[in-house]
């Protein structure tokens, strides 16, 4: 939606041990300046644009990078960070930490390898533990979101409700199916 199409530079996406690089054709454009970004944006191509947004691709026009900033908090990471200076290329780095999904590498200095945040529930759950015990544990705020992305995904295979006939009580714990 935002390259330049009359560049020939591929999109490049490179991943590394602790971040994530993507590169796109074209800087910014339009209104749009290193000074005013991300508050303003004008669209190199408005009818993509538009297209994407009528088949639900994006949520809002001028509404991208608060969300990828908000997905990267909740997930545990720093915010993005944006590289707006180059004339013909756009450039994010998305940084890892050690809350994220990283599941091999080390951290600096040390060798410790980093453990999912799914690895890290269930190791957690060896006892019943409510919701709000294993989404502060894993250092998120928000529960609903936490319970849908990490929770939920493992219930039945990795972790199980104690009270499953009732899902939505006050009561109601989650422990590890393994160490039953």
């Amino acid at each position: 939606m935002h390259r330049d199409y009359q560049a020939n530079m591929p999109i490049r996406l490179y991943q590394f041990d602790d971040y994530i690089e993507v590169m796109n054709a074209g800087g910014l454009y339009g209104e749009a300046r290193p000074k005013n970004f991300p508050s303003v944006n004008d669209y190199r191509n408005p009818l993509v644009a538009e297209a994407m947004r009528m088949m639900k691709y994006v949520n809002k026009l001028n509404r991208g990078v608060t969300r990828v900033q908000e997905m990267l908090k909740d997930n545990g990471n720093p915010p993005a960070e944006f590289d707006v200076n180059t004339i013909t290329a756009f450039r994010v780095n998305v940084h890892a930490t050690n809350e994220s999904d990283l599941s091999k590498g080390t951290s600096q200095g040390t060798s410790q390898t980093y453990k999912t945040i799914e690895e890290r529930i269930i190791e957690f759950c060896k006892e019943p533990r409510s919701l709000a015990e294993i989404t502060e544990f894993c250092g998120f705020k928000d529960k609903r979101k936490f319970r849908e992305r990490y929770l939920n995904p493992l219930l039945g295979t990795q972790i199980q409700m104690t009270i499953p006939d009732k899902p939505t009580s006050r009561f109601q714990k989650y422990t590890n199916i393994i160490y039953q």
